[in-house]
């Protein structure tokens, strides 16, 4: 099982922007945010893999993935005397282009494709009040299919 804690404001990948060139060649260029991002998380992901595995020793099964994107609590939700405690965050950025900016960017380092992953589950929620922003993963081996609908 690998964990990996990635501290920050988890980013959405968002879509590369096309560009006709004079010569006209299309050029795709993925935003900054996106490419900084994934850059982070990779970093953290190293540091992972460092602490509980070998470079060497990607996964090569499928893989289940849990991933839980905390965002910070709105200043305007603080409260003295009694702190808010977790919600669900039903706000803008979307689950699935949150999700595609982990994935990709553990690609060759936690597992050889995202395509591996065959059991995703994924929580975006709002931090208790004073907890910082953060996004978790964890990837395991997953389980055998007994019959349909049923893991092992």
């Amino acid at each position: 099982m690998l964990m990996i804690v990635i501290p920050g404001v988890p980013i959405a990948k968002a879509r590369p922007r096309v560009f006709r060139m004079k010569t006209g060649i299309t050029r795709a260029i993925t935003p900054e945010t996106t490419v900084r991002f994934e850059q982070h998380v990779k970093l953290c992901a190293m540091e992972a893999i460092n602490k509980c595995m070998t470079m060497g020793d990607m996964f090569s099964s499928p893989i289940k993935a849990t991933i839980d994107f905390y965002y910070p609590c709105p200043m305007s939700q603080y409260r003295k005397t009694m702190p808010r405690p977790l919600q669900w965050r039903t706000k803008k950025p979307d689950v699935d282009n949150l999700t595609k900016s982990v994935l990709d960017a553990l690609n060759g380092m936690a597992y050889n494709d995202d395509s591996q992953v065959v059991i995703l589950i994924v929580r975006k929620i709002q931090s208790a009040q004073g907890e910082p922003p953060k996004t978790t993963v964890c990837l395991e081996k997953a389980g055998i299919i007994n019959k349909p609908g049923e893991l092992l």
